[in-house]
């Protein structure tokens, strides 16, 4: 059994304990949006949409990966009747580095699967350099597309 991540290229990681192969795929432009059209929300106030530097993981994309991984829960519904799919989730970097407004941009089509990509981005919360504008942090949208797929 083997988990999947694709960043840039393909990377494979080993696990004997896992049944699935979860991917999570980004660049520099789908982690975080650049376009006020797909994420605007003017409920959401000092939100930038047009940032200098990108949030970033802290510890880099590597341990991005292997955190992931390592907290990825599948469901065990989802699991059972063979359900797959990806999920990208849009949340925001604020100024400390913490996570704020997760809410699913793009919905696999199954709650559960949903839910936990949900729940793996607020454990990252406390885990990001945040977005530069003119020197400063500033609050900033993100996004993390998340694959879930099960071994044959």
């Amino acid at each position: 059994m083997k988990v999947l991540f694709l960043l840039f290229s393909i990377l494979c990681f080993s696990n004997s304990q896992a049944n699935t192969i979860t991917r999570m795929h980004w660049d520099e432009d789908t982690i975080v949006s650049k376009k006020k059209d797909t994420v605007a929300d003017s409920k959401i106030p000092n939100v930038v949409l047009n940032v200098d530097q990108q949030a970033k993981f802290k510890y880099g994309n590597d341990s991005l990966r292997n955190f992931i991984y390592d907290n990825v829960q599948y469901p065990e519904n989802a699991r059972e009747h063979g359900i797959s799919g990806e999920v990208i989730v849009l949340f925001i970097v604020e100024i400390d580095g913490s996570i704020s407004n997760v809410k699913i941009e793009r919905s696999s089509g199954n709650t559960e699967l949903n839910e936990e990509a949900k729940r793996l981005v607020k454990l990252l919360s406390g885990k990001f350099n945040p977005a530069m504008k003119n020197g400063q942090p500033v609050r900033a949208y993100a996004r993390l597309p998340i694959i879930f797929e099960l071994d044959e």
